[in-house]
């Protein structure tokens, strides 16, 4: 029985999921150099240097991850950064910039994957750009509005309910950071099983830029982790929390169909301070 389960055509059995690259940030990945608008160009600083190496190289993981099988992409929200609340860590007033910094980072990977979707993330980050951002990267329309974006995304994979959505509660205390993404497992397993609809297995969400992932005997949470350092803000709410980036793939090769997938990261440690010493 398991055999002839595991021979069944079962479509895409690959799901890479990122979120928060916040393009257009100061302190977020982004290429070495970038033509704005205007023709301006701006070069990567430190930082911004070393998320793109990361992101180089976790291109390269990925590959060697899917090797030539197919694969979906999820874009799980806050995919530029905005200008929002008086900000200067920006590289440019204009939206426009933020969105093509964007298309331009995500773009060789969109190309790969057979099949992509976007979520909304943060309003004050993305105002209505997700839409147009989705279009350009030719990502899948959402049946209930006709628009290249979901507010909540909800795949059907391998016999597995899987739903992605940005918003998660943060918190700044570390050894808390997975109760958060255990009680919204919970509430999304059992809101939907009130509404007699399929229970969610896996739940993907973003948003806290801490990534983590947590696993029960029915389903599996998973919080990717930003591509951006702390700003201004994040100094002053977190100033403890050391920015990891990553990406999530989620791998139903060889698992029976219906149950939980294999779960694949690749996560980078932040660089550590620089100590004077006295």
């Amino acid at each position: 029985m398991m055999r002839g389960t595991l021979r069944k055509k079962r479509g895409i059995e690959l799901i890479a999921i990122i979120s928060d690259i916040h393009a257009g940030s100061t302190v977020a990945i982004m290429p070495p150099r970038f033509e704005m608008s205007d023709g301006n160009v701006v070069e990567a600083n430190a930082v911004q240097r070393w998320f793109w190496e990361c992101w180089m190289h976790a291109n390269t993981w990925l590959s060697g991850i899917v090797g030539t099988d197919d694969f979906a992409l999820v874009l799980n929200g806050d995919l530029v950064e905005g200008d929002h609340h008086h900000t200067d860590q920006i590289i440019s007033k204009r939206l426009g910039d933020h969105v093509e910094c964007a298309r331009t980072i995500l773009e060789p990977l969109s190309t790969r994957a057979e099949r992509v979707f976007l979520t909304k993330g943060t309003e004050c980050h993305t105002g209505d750009t997700e839409a147009s951002l989705g279009v350009a990267l030719h990502a899948e329309k959402n049946p209930e509005t006709g628009r290249s974006v979901f507010d909540r995304l909800v795949l059907d994979v391998c016999g597995v309910r899987f739903v992605a959505r940005h918003h998660i509660g943060t918190t700044s205390r570390p050894w808390l950071e997975t109760n958060g993404p255990g009680m919204e497992l919970a509430a999304e397993q059992l809101n939907t099983v009130r509404n007699r609809e399929r229970m969610t297995q896996v739940l993907a969400v973003a948003h806290r830029h801490v990534g983590c992932h947590v696993a029960t005997n029915e389903g599996i949470c998973i919080v990717t982790p930003a591509w951006q350092a702390l700003t201004r803000h994040g100094h002053k709410v977190v100033p403890s929390a050391k920015c990891k980036p990553g990406i999530y793939v989620l791998d139903w090769r060889g698992v029976e169909y219906g149950q939980l997938p294999r779960i694949h990261r690749r996560i980078y440690e932040a660089p550590q301070a620089k100590a004077i010493t006295l």
